[in-house]
């Protein structure tokens, strides 16, 4: 189901779709303590260095250093302003292009619902002034990302022994 975007700021600063919206995180407590709830009370993502805090006030520190770093921009996925998800978007170029190294999680309770691809959907027209398209790395036992890249029309330009290479052409 095809849902329209409407932008709700000049600054691109959130996109909107029905009742799903993305924003840039800041290193605020607000965000932290979303990031946190979603990161550590629903188990979620394994590979990501700041979720292996043993504390709190350690996982606030590694999320605002992880905010705080310019090759690196953090945007959540918002469902009626409940922080269900969360992009990170890394600054490249290859041959003159701009291109962002995207990684993306979503709460466990909110998995399989369509949400990350609409969430890639949203960046993606939020963004498309900046890239010119994203790269995304998935572990090949990703079966579910693999599947968003699918439907995204992503389009499979490598791989290693763990790992499968998308890139998804951004259109202006």
């Amino acid at each position: 189901m095809e849902q329209n975007v409407v932008a709700f700021s000049k600054a691109k600063t959130k996109k909107r779709s029905t009742d799903l919206f993305v924003r840039e995180l800041t290193p605020c407590p607000r965000d932290i303590d979303a990031y946190w709830k979603i990161a550590f009370g629903e188990n979620l993502h394994r590979f990501v260095s700041f979720l292996e805090a043993r504390s709190p006030s350690e996982a606030e520190r590694r999320i605002t250093e992880a905010f705080k770093n310019r090759y690196e921009t953090m945007y959540g996925l918002f469902k009626k302003n409940r922080l269900i998800g969360v992009f990170s978007v890394n600054d490249g170029a290859i041959n003159g292009q701009k291109i962002a190294e995207m990684h993306y999680f979503i709460a466990e309770k909110f998995q399989r619902r369509g949400y990350c691809t609409e969430g890639i959907r949203l960046l993606s027209v939020m963004l498309s002034d900046t890239y010119d398209f994203f790269i995304f790395s998935i572990r090949n036992e990703n079966i579910s990302s693999k599947c968003v890249q699918e439907k995204l029309g992503s389009v499979k330009v490598g791989g290693t022994k763990n790992y499968t290479y998308y890139k998804l052409q951004i259109v202006s």
